[in-house]
């Protein structure tokens, strides 16, 4: 099956996709429906730090997301879809956490090894499998990366580079406050909030299918 023919056999599935992006993502915007605006100016870097905090949980999500795509290639109906994807999901979630936890130590370590775990172990989610243990469903995904890990790589980095540019993005364009702000004015903070888990959310099956698609060629 060609990258084209994965693709649209995904897309069949974007309903249960959808809902396992929800369920994938819910630490993001379930944070960002919590947001209140700050009571005064000194507390402005609060709605900052909840929006880089939700982009390394959107990153987490993203990656686990893959698990539920990848999961569809044996669904026959759109209920077997939706079963499907969810425990995709919840296969891929140890496996997932074990890779960011590899990339993180990596790119502490060494830019450079952390870079190219990135590429290596962004479809993780793709290799999972039931009563394949964590250590050989890394194997297996740093083994299929390899001849495809600039392709992975560049998906990959695509994604975090869209998740940061939205936060930049988007506290520019939404966090205008004057230099003695009243109350209501520091309401654009839970804006600001909620508009990058928007595309954080609405991102992330994009991204997941990319990742699926090319991982597990």
């Amino acid at each position: 099956m060609t990258r084209v023919e994965r693709v649209k056999a995904y897309a069949r599935f974007a309903g249960p996709i959808a809902i396992a992006t929800v369920v994938a993502m819910a630490p993001v915007w379930m944070l960002a429906m919590r947001a209140t605006a700050p009571t005064d100016a000194a507390q402005i870097g609060s709605s900052d730090r909840l929006a880089w905090l939700m982009v390394g949980l959107a990153f987490v999500g993203q990656l686990v997301l893959v698990g539920a795509v990848a999961a569809t290639r044996t669904s026959r109906s759109q209920l077997d879809a939706l079963g499907d994807t969810l425990l995709g999901l919840l296969r891929a979630i140890v496996p997932c956490l074990v890779a960011v936890l590899a990339i993180v130590v990596g790119s502490l370590a060494l830019a450079l090894p952390g870079l190219a775990l990135v590429a290596l172990l962004a479809g993780t989610g793709a290799h999972t499998s039931e009563n394949v243990p964590t250590r050989e469903v890394l194997a297996r995904t740093i083994a299929a990366a390899r001849p495809h890990a600039l392709v992975i790589g560049a998906i990959a980095f695509g994604m975090i580079a869209i998740d940061v540019g939205a936060v930049l993005a988007l506290h520019k364009l939404i966090v205008v406050i004057p230099a003695k702000p009243q109350p209501a004015q520091l309401a654009v903070t839970v804006t600001f909030v909620r508009a990058v888990a928007g595309v954080l959310v609405a991102t992330a099956p994009l991204f997941a299918t990319a990742l699926a698609v090319t991982a597990s060629a």
